[in-house]
């Protein structure tokens, strides 16, 4: 009697490639990437190019697909889940589809509302965020946490109002930026200048001699401060 022992040594065919899958501006986890694939028809319904998985002994439909896959990245993840098609002798073959999740989405915010704010009798007014407002509704489709920053850009103008622009910004953990918001802040001096030295009442002979002097003498015996502007201008009606 003669036997013959016929083993299938040969490994399913795999031809073609699964198309690459982007994903933008999701939540931006792993688990974005979907469920895998179970099946070979799972796999063919995939996006290819030309892709087929076939065997010399086991029909398609009862091919064993298992997969393992890495992760790497973090403002661009990608996966990458190899997927080994078996058939029913352990024979092999692999097949690779890459997941691309990309965040390009700007975070987003609302600047606090412009403000006028009053100097205090040493010339000072608080500017900090906690008396001209902050920020509170900074928000990002995959970084939790956010916080908005600013700068300053002080312009001292006429009839004791100074000018500050604040310019908020704000970044999420992938360098996508907000378009920048600019918070106007008006602080006014409204206490008035004093004086320190006040001409006294006094009588100038109107006889010729040395009059005048005498007049511009007691009309510049004056002078007065102010506690913002060091440069305070006296005028008078005389005439």
């Amino acid at each position: 009697t003669t036997q013959f022992v016929v083993s299938d040594v040969v490994n399913p065919v795999i031809t073609g490639t699964i198309d690459t899958t982007e994903i933008f501006n999701t939540v931006c986890t792993f688990a974005d990437a979907g469920d895998t694939a179970r099946t070979v028809a799972d796999l063919l319904a995939l996006p290819n190019h030309g892709l087929t998985i076939s065997d010399n002994c086991t029909a398609q439909e009862a091919l064993i697909v298992e997969h393992s896959e890495t992760t790497t990245g973090t403002c661009q993840k990608i996966i990458t889940r190899t997927y080994t098609i078996k058939d029913l002798c352990d024979n092999f073959a692999t097949v690779e589809h890459v997941i691309v999740i990309t965040d390009n989405e700007a975070p987003t915010f609302t600047k606090p509302a412009d403000i006028t704010l009053f100097k205090d009798n040493n010339c000072n007014a608080n500017v900090t965020i906690a008396a001209t407002g902050d920020v509170t509704d900074e928000h990002d489709n995959c970084t939790a946490t956010l916080e908005a920053t600013y700068s300053d850009r002080v312009v001292n103008g006429c009839a004791g109002v100074d000018t500050i622009y604040r310019t908020w910004s704000l970044e999420d953990a992938c360098q996508n930026q907000a378009p920048s918001q600019v918070q106007i802040i008006a602080v006014k001096d409204t206490t008035r200048p004093y004086f320190t030295i006040i001409p006294k009442d006094t009588i100038i002979d109107c006889d010729g001699i040395g009059n005048v002097d005498d007049l511009n003498s007691w009309l510049a015996n004056v002078s007065a401060e102010d506690r913002c502007d060091l440069n305070v201008v006296i005028t008078n009606d005389y005439s």
